[in-house]
């Protein structure tokens, strides 16, 4: 088949095997480019507008750690003290009136019933317990109550480290 194919290429006048080397080349410098260094530029694209906007993100995460590792020793100093931190807290912030129950769940849970709760104070006070005690709702249910504003809630509390 190489000897076909030569004797073919000898029998070609120069001018036209000169006409298939160019086009040849031409064609090999084509595919080339289309198959690699376009798909690279493509990618450098990309990743001119990705690793700023990551490397942003990354900076954001960083300035998070010290509030992570606070909030992580908040946990972990709590440990069984969750429960008296609770009622603590809802005395603090006069809630106790409002919670018929409190159960422990180990040392780095509680679940609490409340009733008759006005909405915003339940809110300030979730957000004073995951400020001061790393607590986080693990599970709610709020159920609105006949008063206007008022709630009804259940609340499965857990340290951020657990």
């Amino acid at each position: 088949m190489i000897a076909d194919l030569d004797q073919h290429w000898n029998a070609l006048d120069p001018r036209t095997r000169q006409i298939v080397i160019v086009g040849g080349a031409i064609i090999t410098v084509l595919m080339l480019y289309m198959m690699a260094w376009r798909p690279l530029e493509k990618d450098l694209d990309r990743l001119r507008v990705d690793v700023p906007r990551e490397t942003e993100q990354l900076d954001w995460m960083r300035a998070q750690l010290p509030s992570i590792k606070t909030m992580r020793a908040k946990a972990v100093s709590t440990g069984g003290a969750v429960v008296s931190g609770i009622e603590q807290s809802a005395v603090t912030h006069g809630t106790r009136a409002f919670v018929s129950k409190i159960d422990g769940e180990g040392n780095s849970g509680a679940r609490l019933t409340i009733d008759a709760i006005p909405f915003n104070k339940l809110v300030a006070w979730i957000a004073d317990l995951q400020a001061t005690q790393g607590l986080i709702i693990e599970e709610a249910t709020i159920d609105a109550h006949a008063t206007p504003g008022v709630v009804n809630a259940r609340l499965r509390l857990r340290t951020g480290g657990a």
